[in-house]
């Protein structure tokens, strides 16, 4: 039987762009398992590749059904992991001051002599 590729799951959870974490959270799936399959220690079979799969070919039909699910079943599924912030990095839009290592520093005028 041939598998998908691993790289497929890297690949559909930087084009959600959303981090091992929330891809666990939003469908459902361990942290663990996302990361041995990312990493290639072990191959997702049955039920889990079947809903792999799916995700990569409609990622909000099985978010929408993970959401029904947890509605309906409380507790049933691992709780969805809210990122850890949404604030942006320091300095994140500030204007950058180009490097020019070649530029001499003023030299200081009382310093020399005449």
């Amino acid at each position: 039987m041939r598998q998908p590729p691993l790289h497929d799951l890297l690949k559909v959870r930087r084009r959600l762009r959303i981090t091992q974490r929330e891809f666990s959270g939003r469908f459902g799936i361990p942290v663990a398992s996302l990361r041995h399959w990312e990493r290639g220690n072990r191959r997702p079979n049955g039920t889990a590749l079947a809903l792999l799969i799916v995700i990569r070919d409609n990622p909000r039909a099985v978010m929408l059904a993970v959401r029904k699910a947890r509605l309906r079943f409380p507790g049933l599924l691992p709780p969805a992991v809210p990122p850890r912030t949404y604030r942006t990095p320091r300095g994140f839009g500030e204007p950058r001051l180009p490097y020019r290592p070649w530029r001499k520093k003023p030299r200081d005028p009382s310093f020399h002599t005449a």
